[in-house]
């Protein structure tokens, strides 16, 4: 199985290089967590309580559970999502794909 993490994700977080990124990149590492998905390791943002793949193989991080189609997950509040990996879709069924996480990054189980 494939799952890239989103470089561009990492590099928006640590900001511009100078005195501004380590008071940034203090901020930064209390509002992210790590968090095994199908046996790999990916960062999310510390709000996640969700993690769910589209059949394309994005994976994204929710606030709330979602909802689900035939084709994707969504939410229709107004609540924090965020593209936070890729997956292999031969690999994950994207319709049994979502999981709930606590605060401390620990899986749950299957919702």
């Amino acid at each position: 199985m494939h799952i890239f993490l989103q470089i561009a994700v990492l590099f928006n977080a640590f900001g511009s290089i100078g005195h501004r990124r380590a008071k940034f990149a203090m901020s930064v590492s209390q509002s992210i967590k790590v968090v095994s998905y199908y046996g790999k390791l990916i960062v999310v943002p510390q709000w996640t309580k969700y993690i769910a793949m589209n059949k394309n193989g994005q994976i994204f991080a929710w606030e709330i559970k979602p909802g689900t189609n035939s084709y994707l997950w969504y939410i229709y509040e107004q609540y924090r999502f965020q593209l936070v990996a890729h997956g292999d879709p031969n690999f994950i069924q994207w319709d049994k794909s979502l999981r709930r996480y606590y605060a401390t990054g620990h899986k749950s189980r299957r919702d």
